[in-house]
């Protein structure tokens, strides 16, 4: 049996998860939705996919089952919230919202519809942050110390993505657009953080972060957000993890190192399609398990972001 689904939000995470659906025999990507009408044409002509720019014409779709959201954060909750009540299972692009509280309305909606939901957070299927949480959990660092979120962006957007959104102060930025993988990763092997202390320099009025450094706890361990825009040559996004015993650190997001006699060395530096693996974990969460990142999970991680915003 194969599902249907459609792509709302045809930008560059919407090809990607598209290739990913692609190579999934159990799903057939039947739908494409964007406003940009250039932007939609391509994609349908890419991948075969009928065009519409309203999505609720799509939800409307008796085949559909699936719906997948690469629009930006600002519009998640409106087109979850709408898809939910159509009886479509959703995947979501992270950050779940621009806020917590979207992020609430929207797990008690999958609740209430009783629908299959998950975040794109693709550690979830990272084989070398699996090997992170391995080494942790045997206690290979001893007993954790310290954790650091380390980001540094030296252009905003990057080039790749090239989309004013990612801009604005609402929904914008390195600690969204990044930093929240780094605290879900962080929430995955230590629990939930609690924000101490926030300091937030912005580039403007209504613009992204140009600086955060942000104190935390988790689980009775100390750690600290560290992030700089617009200032350094190298692009850096790395968790920093020590312990009684060793340190290591995940960067780039699949190179996994330890320190050794002065030097990082290389532990694991697997990859996976991390799309292509949570297209096939969405299937076989609707037919009864899978392994996803679920909405509540990523509200946790909404709720570190707008209390660093906070700035408690």
């Amino acid at each position: 049996m194969s599902y249907t689904i459609a792509v709302i939000g045809c930008g560059v995470i919407g090809q990607r998860l598209g290739h990913a659906f692609v190579e999934n025999d159990q799903l057939e990507l039947k739908y494409a939705v964007d406003v940009n009408r250039e932007v939609l044409s391509a994609y349908c002509e890419e991948f075969g996919t009928q065009g519409y720019r309203d999505y609720k014409e799509v939800l409307r779709k008796s085949d559909l089952d699936i719906v997948y959201v690469a629009v930006p954060p600002k519009w998640h909750e409106e087109i979850t919230l709408a898809a939910l009540d159509a009886r479509k299972h959703v995947i979501c692009e992270k950050p779940i919202g621009i806020s917590a509280e979207q992020g609430r309305r929207m797990a008690e909606r999958a609740a209430e519809k009783r629908r299959v939901t998950a975040i794109n957070f693709p550690f979830k299927y990272s084989p070398s942050f699996a090997k992170l949480r391995t080494m942790i959990a045997d206690g290979e660092l001893g007993e954790i110390q310290s954790i650091i979120i380390k980001i540094r962006m030296p252009r905003w957007p990057r080039v790749w993505q090239n989309v004013e959104w990612l801009t604005y102060r609402d929904q914008g930025g390195p600690l969204r657009e990044i930093g929240s993988h780094f605290i879900y990763g962080v929430q995955e092997l230590f629990g939930d953080i609690e924000v101490k202390q926030a300091e937030v320099e912005y580039t403007g009025l209504g613009r992204f972060e140009k600086e955060i450094q942000a104190q935390f706890v988790a689980s009775g361990i100390p750690g600290r957000i560290d992030i700089l825009t617009l200032e350094e040559d190298e692009e850096e996004n790395t968790l920093y993890i020590r312990g009684s015993e060793g340190q290591l650190r995940f960067r780039g997001w699949y190179i996994l190192e330890r320190w050794e006699d002065g030097e990082w060395i290389l532990v694991d530096n697997s990859t996976t399609n991390s799309g292509l693996e949570l297209s096939k974990q969405m299937v076989a969460a609707i037919k009864g398990d899978g392994q996803l990142v679920s909405f509540d999970e990523a509200t946790r991680v909404q709720a570190v972001i707008d209390a660093i915003f906070a700035d408690v």
